[in-house]
């Protein structure tokens, strides 16, 4: 029984994120996250986090069928094994995973909400705002600088008065620059991160791959403008966004980098595919200025700190309000910014020198997982047909 509980949470974790509808904003793992200990975290890297929810219930359901059925001979002890061993294989995973060298970044915060970013009077501001910001974190030692998402609130276009200016903020920086902005789409537009790298090359672009819903995208949108108008009224954008297909990992001369914008940083598969195409560090844009300064802020924060432990790899992560923060590949924030201010967080972050094997086995533990959820009430149903059958000869 505690095995099959252990086994069924994590399955319904992983089911409420394969529709629009899901979104996994309150994974187990988040408990763990209490100040910068995260070594009871770190055994997502070899299998995900999955298989931390698993160990969580596991261990508490075991105590929990000790007190109840007295059998606290057998599952105290296996609880307190697997709890011992889990937290002894990450204090053993923080101190002896090589790193490949370090760069310092930067994250952005220059506290436009989306309340005044998207009128005319602001956008030109915050534009040149950002690219002082830049220059101020290039003098401080930053190599990779990140504004948040759409700090550019327009379509930007190879060619472009605005790709030209990007491309010597970068230039004249000397470092890799993330801009958070639109690109023009085959059917609409897109939001990316268009880097720049320190020579004012545009590399790549890289697009959000999981749009809001009613946010960037309107979901099965002929049936909601039929049965509820309301909710086709409240996307931020008059027309659908258009999403990524890919990793868009690039190599910056020092480093291979990735990204993400956003909710794609509460989605687990989208950060993995990235650290399999061999990210050393993660870029994060994001907007959380619809959440003021309520707990979301905090609990979205948190949600890049388990992409960092699962793929070994230090996230940059900067929010147009805040909360803006560099994190150590360990899951640690080693700067953050508070909300609602003007902010630039700048820090030192080692690289890794592999991926984590979790980048290679992504979640295949879910199948094992299913087996142990499945193969008890089989077992036992074929048992019973059995029986009966016997019976009845």
């Amino acid at each position: 029984m505690p095995f099959a509980a252990a086994s069924a949470y994590p399955l319904f974790e992983w089911f409420e994120t394969q529709f629009w509808t899901g979104v996994p904003w309150n994974r187990l793992g988040l408990s763990q996250l209490a100040g910068n200990f995260t070594a009871t975290l770190m055994t997502s890297s070899f299998f995900g986090p999955y298989f931390t929810s698993f160990l969580i219930v596991l261990v508490s359901a075991l105590t929990a069928y000790a007190i109840r059925y007295g059998r606290a001979g057998i599952c105290l002890p296996l609880a307190s094994g697997l709890f011992a061993a889990n937290l002894a294989a990450g204090l053993l995973l923080i101190a002896f995973s090589p790193s490949a060298g370090s760069v310092t970044a930067a994250a952005l915060q220059g506290n436009y909400s989306s309340t005044e970013k998207w009128n005319d009077s602001a956008r030109l501001g915050a534009v040149n705002k950002y690219a002082e910001m830049t220059y101020s974190a290039a003098d401080a030692g930053a190599g990779i600088i990140v504004w948040p998402e759409t700090a550019v609130t327009y379509n930007v276009t190879d060619g472009s008065g605005t790709d030209i200016y990007l491309s010597s903020v970068a230039r004249n920086s000397g470092s890799v620059v993330a801009a958070g902005c639109f690109e023009p789409g085959s059917h609409g537009s897109r939001n990316v991160l268009r880097i720049y790298l320190p020579d004012g090359t545009h590399v790549t672009s890289y697009v959000k791959r999981h749009l809001v819903p009613f946010g960037e995208y309107i979901p099965h949108r002929a049936f909601f403008e039929r049965a509820v108008p309301p909710l086709t009224e409240i996307a931020m954008l008059e027309n659908d966004l258009e999403p990524g297909s890919g990793t868009y990992v690039f190599d910056s001369g020092d480093m291979t980098v990735g990204c993400l914008i956003c909710f794609d940083s509460i989605y687990e598969d989208l950060a993995r595919e990235s650290g399999a195409d061999g990210a050393q560090i993660l870029l994060l844009s994001t907007n959380d200025s619809w959440f003021a300064e309520s707990k979301a802020l905090y609990m979205h924060e948190a949600q890049s700190r388990l992409r960092a432990i699962e793929n070994g790899v230090p996230v940059v992560r900067s929010a147009n309000t805040g909360i803006s923060s560099v994190t150590d590949r360990f899951g640690r924030v080693i700067g953050e910014s508070e909300p609602s201010v003007e902010a630039t967080v700048t820090a030192g972050v080692e690289l890794p020198a592999h991926r984590t094997l979790y980048s290679y086995l992504g979640n295949s533990v879910l199948a094992v997982m299913l087996a142990v959820c499945v193969f008890p009430p089989m077992y036992s149903l074929a048992a019973y047909a059995k029986a009966r059958l016997q019976k009845k000869k």
